[in-house]
């Protein structure tokens, strides 16, 4: 068993959700709490049980984790482009 978040973000107000599997409800919960913080559509949601298997888990300081059994990636960081000493935006001349 697991737990899989739901939104609703239409005017339809049709309940939708994706592929993520939480092992418990309060995973599901906060992932469901972060989507709708960045979503500005979502108007409500819900986490309801699934016979899936748990395939991702929430850690407060990461967020999202997926379950591949590797250890998980470090945040993203992009790195800055070189310059080229030009500061003037436009065309080169």
């Amino acid at each position: 068993m697991s737990w899989k978040p739901e939104v609703v973000a239409d005017r339809g107000g049709d309940w939708c959700g994706n592929a993520l599997r939480f092992a418990t409800k309060e995973e599901a919960e906060k992932n469901a709490r972060d989507l709708m913080s960045r979503w500005m559509l979502v108007q409500k949601w819900r986490v309801v049980e699934s016979d899936d298997p748990v395939n991702y888990q929430w850690d407060d300081n990461l967020g999202l984790i997926e379950l591949t059994g590797e250890p998980p990636a470090p945040p993203y960081v992009a790195e800055a482009a070189p310059t080229t000493g030009n500061t003037k935006v436009g065309p080169p001349r």
